[in-house]
């Protein structure tokens, strides 16, 4: 397997720059390496959320969406609470006491 990138010395001094062997020689090449990063890491986020849900593909990535969404709900919620708290952290006003008093 070849390297997608290598280092060619290009001649102007000492001048290295990264030649996209394969994009120049293939344009193609590029997305077909793209698609193939993308499907790995969809397959491996999947894993991560959990056991396949189908055995049928397509139903089982459908349920993977489902997933992603509700993780992305409880990240987006737990990330407002959050800077919600650390914006009201020390936010307290000690000029204004107020004296309670016991009546008997």
């Amino acid at each position: 397997m070849t390297p997608f990138l290598f280092r060619r010395y290009n001649g102007c001094g000492n001048d290295f720059c990264l030649i996209q062997y394969r994009i120049l020689r293939d344009p193609f090449s590029f997305g077909t390496y793209m698609k193939k990063i993308c499907r790995i890491s969809w397959r491996v986020w999947c894993k991560a959320l959990g056991e396949k849900a189908s055995s049928l593909d397509k139903e089982a990535d459908t349920v993977a969406i489902i997933r992603t969404f509700i993780f992305l709900t409880y990240l987006i919620t737990n990330i407002a609470i959050v800077a919600n708290a650390v914006r009201h952290w020390n936010d307290v006003d000690y000029s204004q006491r107020t004296e309670y008093t016991r009546n008997d």
